[in-house]
């Protein structure tokens, strides 16, 4: 399925609580937030689709998920979501 061209989006990030707003709207924060901002970023830098979660476990991948209950909070949303 081809992907539709849109009108581009200003994604802001807030490392403070993790809050990511698209535009104006806030879309979420806390641990899903430093997440979706990681991903973001390496999908802008490198063109990336595809990521797994034991990748986001190695050095240098770890302090954007090193808050209380970060990994049981990944694990939960990319499993059940």
């Amino acid at each position: 399925m081809p992907i539709r061209q849109t009108e581009p989006v200003e994604v802001r990030y807030y490392p403070c609580d993790g809050s990511v707003f698209l535009d104006t709207h806030h879309l979420i924060k806390g641990v899903a937030g430093s997440l979706f901002w990681k991903l973001a970023r390496e999908h802008v830098r490198h063109q990336r689709c595809e990521y797994s979660t034991r990748e986001l476990r190695l050095p240098g991948h770890q302090p954007v998920l090193d808050k209380p209950g970060g990994w049981h909070c990944v694990h939960c949303r990319l499993n059940h979501g």
